[in-house]
């Protein structure tokens, strides 16, 4: 039997089947929900605006569970009844029990309609509006098809007179070994697609056509691909063909190979095949036949035989990684019990992969002492009980197998999300994730999985820590770009080790946070944590550190941070500022770094003049003031050769100096002065806001400048607060983030 596309020629006799709401209730006469007129006028008047009721996720197998919603439950149903019947899309906020119950319903009521169409259309929008229940569609509907063509396909093998009607269109079996040796077709002869019943069809066909069918026929027994141009017919009487034929020989291996063949061949015969096997099958009372069944209603083993275009693990992670990863096929399928649960963390493909590879080697220890899936069926046995699951009587078995398929894939998914937050740890991502275990089930259940396999699960994953393979420079820019203070841990363990021996070690330490910081927002605080920590060791280091920090910040949004006290100091000293401003102030013109840190290398080096002599000029200068020397040298002998050097002394400036306070409301760690502490104090006790002017009454008070005290108090605190400010300018004032106040406190 051919499809849609050969019922042109009778799309003129079709009617159009309209539902009507009838008295009473909404849908059909058979629909289980009444309602009066006033629950009618609320579900056309309920507003798409307001909050969907919330509803607890349940096993809901057939419609008479709305007998047990509430009142507002009832009557958000009603509406999104309504709006499915009218075609509109309702957003149900994920409560999913109200898709569920709907979709029970519309199946019920299309026993009174039988528009299959209809029922098509309003399950393709209910699975956009609950994409869950797609699988639990596509089998209610392949089921009502089966119905449908068990009722049109008419499978005559014989005549009346018992004439086979193969041979009696094509002749004996040794005229069609023959012409099939003989005959060898260039083109397709052409035959408009017509309404096929049975093998039958072959006696409208022409001689041709006859002709390039027994030689199509030889060459698919032969197991051979044969493109038939487009002309379905071909493919349709071989089908028939194939089934009559196999009333014969009983072989239904051959049957579903032949089958398999006519369907890569012809696309469309692939659903009327698969109804047939089913019939055929469902015959046989063997164990064969019952898996065969059983095959049969799993979507994927429909698409990987080829019965189906729809692969409903396209996109889940067995298959995205199967070959990248060399899978197994028990692995790919323990990855495809779950929708992938994209997020920010695994979404990055090197944690994804060590999420996956610490998965199947956590349920690989498992499996070797207990068989898993054995395992979850013993426990769903008792879970059917605790949970008080019922079945409908008209699809025990499909609702049975998807509350198991649930229950899996809640198992499977909650081991995943354990070993996720299990790599977060280990690759220092502080944010860890909220997992509802086992949902939707209760404590009792979670309490059996517990003790059934709790035990091998926490050891299992104890083992497979320690293996978790190290981020590679990828993943490690992509996390610190998620993280933008992730390489703080990474910057102090590399002080802990610094040995000023080795100093190399710390600068290729450097070299590869700046690499693997390349992404992140905060990339210079980096350098200017450094180039503190450098100032007491090595300050060409700590000034390289410094311009890397101006050279990120002028191409990032944060405020610039002057260079540190101390260093500062080193470099006044020295009489180099001006150069190092001036080296600085070229960095922000050219953005050249490698330049500027060549220039910076170069600061402390001593500067000579070439100095090149003309020996003539020499001469004749020597030749001039002779007598001049002569009389000089006679002078010097006579003067004291001795000289004292005067050695200017430096008073260093301590204003900016912690005074130790007693009794200081601040940690000692910091180093506050009772200045500093005193401009605080008027901030936090004026509401944490104080005017700038009152700032530079406070600063000129002691003998200080507004920015030089504002500057020291930040530097002081910057180390408690992850290098963020406490004092922020804020228009004409000075403000304090009173959780950052609150850090600094004794």
């Amino acid at each position: 039997m051919a499809a849609d596309d050969h019922r042109k020629s009778y799309n003129q006799q079709s009617k159009t089947h309209v539902k009507k709401i009838s008295k009473g209730k909404i849908g059909s006469d058979s629909s289980i929900i009444d309602v009066n007129k006033e629950q009618l006028d609320l579900a056309i008047d309920y507003k798409s605006k307001s909050k969907v009721p919330h509803w607890r996720k349940k096993n809901i197998n057939n419609c008479d569970v709305i007998k047990e919603a509430t009142a507002e439950q009832k009557k958000f149903y009603q509406y999104l009844r309504r709006a499915v019947l009218n075609g509109q899309f309702i957003d149900i906020e994920s409560n999913s029990n109200y898709a569920f119950i709907l979709l029970y319903d519309l199946y019920d009521s299309y026993k009174d309609h039988k528009d299959l169409k209809q029922l098509e259309r309003q399950f393709k929008l209910l699975e956009k509006i609950c994409p869950e229940l797609g699988k639990h569609a596509f089998f209610l509907l392949n089921n009502q098809r089966e119905i449908v063509e068990i009722g049109r396909v008419k499978c005559k093998s014989q005549n009346v007179d018992g004439t086979n009607v193969s041979d009696f269109y094509l002749g004996s079996a040794e005229s069609k070994d023959v012409n099939r040796n003989k005959i060898n077709f260039s083109k397709v002869p052409h035959w408009s697609d017509s309404y096929v019943y049975s093998f039958e069809e072959i006696e409208h066909a022409t001689k041709a056509q006859k002709e390039f069918y027994e030689y199509f026929k030889g060459e698919v027994i032969k197991g051979q691909f044969v493109d038939i141009e487009g002309n379905t017919n071909y493919a349709f009487v071989l089908y028939f063909d194939f089934l009559n034929e196999y009333q014969s020989h009983s072989d239904i291996d051959l049957l579903e190979s032949q089958f398999k063949l006519i369907g890569k061949i012809c696309p469309k015969t692939r659903f009327y095949s698969l109804g047939s096997l089913r019939r055929e099958w469902g015959k046989l009372e063997t164990r064969k036949a019952k898996d065969k069944l059983e095959q049969y209603e799993d979507p994927n083993y429909l698409y990987d035989n080829g019965y189906s275009d729809y692969n409903p693990d396209m996109y889940k992670l067995g298959n995205v990684y199967k070959k990248k990863l060399g899978l197994k096929p028990r692995e790919v399928k323990w990855l495809n019990k779950f929708n992938n649960p994209s997020n920010t963390f695994n979404s990055i493909e090197g944690c994804c992969i060590a999420i996956i590879e610490s998965y199947i080697s956590v349920l690989n220890r498992i499996n070797e002492k207990k068989e898993i899936d054995e395992v979850l069926k013993s426990i769903f046995d008792k879970v059917i009980s605790i949970e008080k699951f019922k079945f409908s009587n008209y699809s025990e078995e499909f609702d049975r197998k998807s509350a198991f398929n649930q229950f899996q894939e809640s198992f499977y998914l909650t081991i995943f999300k354990k070993i996720e937050n299990m790599v977060r740890e280990c690759y220092g991502h502080k944010r860890l994730l909220n997992i509802p275990e086992f949902h939707p089930y209760s404590q009792a259940t979670i309490k059996l999985i517990e003790n059934t396999l709790g035990e091998q699960l926490y050891l299992s994953m104890q083992d497979v820590t320690g293996n978790i393979a190290s981020p590679n420079i990828d993943t490690q820019i992509e996390l610190n770009a998620l993280n933008v203070n992730r390489w703080g841990a990474e910057l102090e363990l590399a002080k802990l080790t610094f040995n000023i021996q080795d100093l190399t070690v710390f600068k290729d330490k450097l070299d590869y946070l700046e690499m693997s910081n390349l992404k992140n927002s905060k990339i210079e605080a980096i350098f200017l944590e450094a180039a503190k920590f450098l100032t007491k060791h090595d300050h060409i280091e700590a000034l390289r550190n410094y311009t890397k920090y101006v050279y990120y910040n002028t191409i990032s949004s944060y405020k610039k941070k002057d260079i540190p006290n101390q260093l500062k100091k080193i470099i006044s000293d020295s009489d180099k500022l001006i150069d190092y401003e001036s080296i600085l102030r070229e960095l922000a013109k050219s953005m050249m770094l490698d330049e500027s840190l060549e220039a910076v290398n170069d600061l402390f080096t001593p500067k000579r003049k070439k100095i090149s002599l003309d020996k003539s000029e020499i001469d004749s200068v020597r030749k001039k003031h002779e007598g001049t020397v002569c009389l000089l040298n006679k002078y010097l002998e006579t003067e004291d050769e001795s000289s004292q050097e005067l050695k200017l002394i430096e008073t260093p400036d301590k204003s900016n100096e912690p005074e130790s306070t007693s009794n200081s409301l601040f940690k000692k760690e910091i180093g506050l002065s009772s200045i500093h502490e005193g401009l605080i104090k008027k901030i936090v006790e004026n509401d944490f806001i104080i005017r700038q002017s009152e700032v530079d009454v406070y600063a000129s008070q002691n003998s200080l400048f507004k920015n030089q005290l504002i500057d020291a108090i930040n530097e002081a605190c910057e180390g408690f607060l992850e290098g963020e400010p406490l004092i922020e300018e804020e228009d004409d004032s000075y403000i304090i983030e009173q959780s950052y106040y609150e850090e600094i406190l004794e």
